[in-house]
């Protein structure tokens, strides 16, 4: 009886061992389908960015080009709808899109499949658990950017450019702006594409001394839809006069031309290298980022910002060993919790 029953157990190991390989198969890898902006690859802006990263990481674990698929979109919603949902349907588990204009879509989609892992970059506009927002903290590039030009002007008088949607970075511009020369005086130009409108603000004299009227000489943009502000601080320039721009990439991809060096004094940089990296990490063990990004919108992710190295300020020209310090005061400031930049 015994013989019997170790007989029993040897049969039944080896039967569960038989049945192991079919009955708990291992995960398939995950596979990454990138849905890119208008434009695709070579775009130098976002686009580019994105893809540098998803090739480094590809080469870092040696992932089969099967494995990784970028598709760009027309720009219509129910392309970037359709894009979407041929990832999701094809096996892939680990969605990026690039840019906020697919917020409407990668919310549907995410939602019609849940135990996908989505991110979008540079933007914070989609409330759902399985979806990473990996947005930058606009505030903080603002506040360095007034630092810089408020450092920087010898007129005492700058100006920022900014959008309906990038309006509300101005008071944090003003006050890097003041962080920098309590002397110097700022302007808004909310601009819609009008070169002449923005011609006009770089010529307008600051009339409130008018013994001695003053006009802007560092211009800080938001504008990325075309090079339009950098055409009309081109145009300012002249023998008697030095108008500079600050920029942020990847946004404004006019600005790390060559050629438009000698017109851009600084360009705040956000690191889009890094956010995506962090979030294709995290998906190879299907997990999302999951900040608290904004408690008002409901959004996860990750805001990059001075504080965790997502933003950074370059000059591309030389500058003061005051506007050096200057800017080293402002990121220590941040830091440290004395300077109010929430994005």
């Amino acid at each position: 009886m015994k013989r019997l029953f170790v007989a029993f157990l040897i049969l039944l190991v080896s039967s569960l061992a038989l049945a192991t390989p079919s009955t708990f198969a291992e995960e398939p890898p995950v596979k990454y389908g990138i849905a890119l902006d208008v434009g695709g690859v070579g775009d130098n802006s976002y686009n580019d960015a994105v893809m540098s990263t998803v090739f480094k990481f590809k080469k870092k674990y040696q992932i089969p080009d099967s494995y990784v698929r970028a598709v760009i979109t027309d720009g219509t919603y129910l392309d970037r709808l359709t894009r979407l949902r041929f990832f999701a349907k094809s096996g892939y588990s680990m969605i990026i899109a690039v840019g906020a204009d697919y917020n409407r879509a990668i919310s549907k989609v995410a939602n019609e499949y849940p135990d996908l892992t989505f991110a979008i970059v540079n933007s914070n506009g989609v409330a759902q658990l399985n979806v990473s927002c990996l947005t930058f903290n606009e505030s903080q590039a603002a506040f360095l950017a007034g630092i810089a030009a408020g450092s920087t002007t010898k007129s005492g008088y700058v100006g920022f450019v900014g959008t309906p949607a990038t309006v509300d970075a101005y008071p944090l511009f003003t006050q890097g702006v003041l962080f920098a020369n309590p002397k110097v005086k700022a302007s808004a130009l909310i601009f819609d594409g009008n070169k002449s409108d923005a011609t006009q603000f770089l010529s307008n004299p600051d009339i409130s001394n008018s013994a001695s009227p003053k006009l802007i000489d560092v211009l800080y943009s938001t504008w990325s839809t075309d090079s339009e502000i950098l055409d009309a601080v081109k145009s300012a320039n002249s023998k008697s006069r030095k108008v500079w721009l600050i920029t942020e990439t990847p946004d404004q991809y006019f600005s790390l031309l060559p050629s438009e060096k000698r017109n851009i004094l600084a360009t705040v940089n956000k690191r889009v290298d890094l956010a995506v990296n962090d979030v294709l990490e995290l998906g190879r063990n299907r997990e999302s980022i999951l900040d608290i990004v904004s408690e008002v919108n409901g959004t996860y992710g990750r805001m990059y910002s001075v504080t965790n190295s997502g933003l950074s300020l370059k000059f591309l020209n030389p500058v003061t060993s005051a506007t050096q310090a200057a800017i080293s005061r402002g990121i220590t400031a941040i830091k440290q919790g004395k300077v109010s930049t929430q994005g």
